[in-house]
């Protein structure tokens, strides 16, 4: 699993603080995990004052799965 910052986000600069590797960046409204670097290892949801941080749903494999049966599709359908 990986994690994602909602909309409860109130910016109070806990969770980049306590990221060990600078996988949280400042977003338009509120801060976002960049997956590419995320280890998962929680440190942010631990400190967050809003619960703004939670584990997504769907695991990256279930994710990339999911992408490449929309391009087949998109394939089969003659695009």
């Amino acid at each position: 699993m990986f994690h994602t910052i909602t909309d409860e986000c109130i910016r109070c600069d806990a969770c980049p603080r306590e990221c060990p590797v600078g996988a949280i960046a400042s977003g338009p409204r509120k801060y976002v995990i960049r997956d590419d670097a995320c280890l998962d290892c929680g440190a942010c949801v631990e400190v967050c004052p809003t619960d703004a941080i939670v584990s997504n749903a769907r695991t990256r494999d279930e994710i990339t799965d999911a992408w490449g049966q929309i391009e087949i599709q998109h394939i089969q359908a003659g695009g």
